[in-house]
């Protein structure tokens, strides 16, 4: 095909790209269809195993999909061998194409490790013995942990770094939270709160049940506008105003203030990539992380996702000093992006200065000869 192409008067480097991308598309039809032949046999084969002899390891497997996401690896394990055979002269295309397939193959074993910890509380939970232990909130704890190391091997692999830096942070932020844990009591208190808050409803719960119940009776389209009850929930207008958002709007409306807090952190991160000083993108990519993470602790507690921290949303919820240091960390960026024009404009100006003297010097022209 490619010298056909170059017959054709077809410049050989688009040749090349196409003969890459014909071989490309073949092996995903190809590893397509052994992920279903696969599929069909092995899972079909365990799914009549288990019926002809149930037992519990084998039903809780089918039922929580681990056997077939550790199926979906195998695909991708055969594409990911090949691919050197594919992309053999461009080189750009072959490290995309290996970094989607290890992204891929490390989500399914992801999926399949998850689907092992929701078996481990189907077993605990069918036990008597063990109805009243907080082993539900133990499994989320371990869930929410598999895919922030999950997302930190995916992240070094997009970046090309080594992932020992980042679980290296991760262990030290990991100590610093079980030292808190023991010396604080609020935060044990938390903690106890977050992992079982319907044995103590009554008193220490009430706040993160309330809010729960919020957002489940909000549903799509939630109650309408002062049709709600947020003040069953202490302290909403500070800690919960997502939680008052969702009863009130739907969930619908607060995904898609979600969606303006996600793209005010993206314009943040860009003009972070776009300044010139390091000095000044440090500080940017600094503001946007502390913009994000405030969010995420903010509605991670409002849904049970993390103990609260009694962070504020912010320009949604109430307070003072959290509306002043929002205003000041979007004035900083924007003052960045304003300072990020103005070199761009000055280097454009001193580009056209530089070539204007190129021209001159190259034509001979100078005022002396004109005189």
């Amino acid at each position: 095909m490619n010298k056909i192409l170059i017959d054709w008067g077809i410049d050989a480097k688009v040749a090349d790209r196409f003969d890459e991308t014909i071989i490309a598309i073949l092996m995903i039809a190809i590893a397509v269809g052994v992920d279903y032949l696969c599929q069909a046999i092995l899972v079909g084969g365990m799914r009549q195993y288990t019926r002809r002899k149930p037992h519990l390891w084998n039903t809780l497997l089918m039922k929580r999909k681990v056997f077939h996401n550790l199926i979906h690896t195998i695909p991708a394990i055969l594409v990911y061998a090949l691919l050197p055979m594919a992309f053999m002269r461009g080189k750009e295309l072959l490290v995309i194409s290996q970094k989607a397939c290890a992204i891929y193959i490390i989500f399914s074993l992801l999926l399949a490790i998850n689907g092992i910890l929701l078996m481990i509380m189907d077993i605990y939970g069918g036990k008597e013995t063990m109805k009243n232990r907080p082993m539900k909130g133990f499994i989320q704890v371990l869930q929410v942990l598999l895919f922030f190391i999950g997302g930190i091997v995916i992240i070094s692999i997009l970046v090309n770094k080594s992932p020992a830096s980042l679980f290296a942070g991760l262990g030290a932020g990991s100590v610093a939270a079980v030292l808190a844990y023991h010396i604080f009591s609020h935060v044990k208190n938390r903690v106890t709160i977050w992992l079982d808050p319907w044995s103590t409803i009554d008193t220490t719960g009430y706040q993160i049940c309330q809010s729960l119940f919020a957002i489940g009776m909000g549903s799509w389209f939630g109650y309408g506008l002062g049709q709600g009850m947020p003040d069953k929930i202490p302290v909403a207008e500070k800690d919960f105003m997502f939680s008052a958002l969702t009863e009130e709007f739907g969930i619908i409306f607060t995904v898609a203030l979600l969606l303006i807090c996600l793209n005010n952190l993206i314009l943040m991160m860009n003009i972070a990539s776009r300044c010139k000083t390091l000095f000044y993108r440090l500080v940017a990519v600094g503001l946007g992380v502390t913009y994000g993470f405030q969010v995420f602790l903010t509605v991670g507690g409002a849904i049970k996702m993390i103990p609260m921290t009694g962070v504020t949303l912010p320009f949604v919820s109430y307070g003072g000093s959290s509306i002043i240091s929002s205003l000041v960390m979007f004035a900083l960026i924007n003052g960045m992006y304003n300072m990020r024009q103005d070199e761009g404009e000055a280097e454009h100006g001193k580009g056209k200065t530089e070539k204007k003297k190129i021209k001159e010097k190259g034509s001979g022209y100078s005022g002396d000869e004109e005189e």
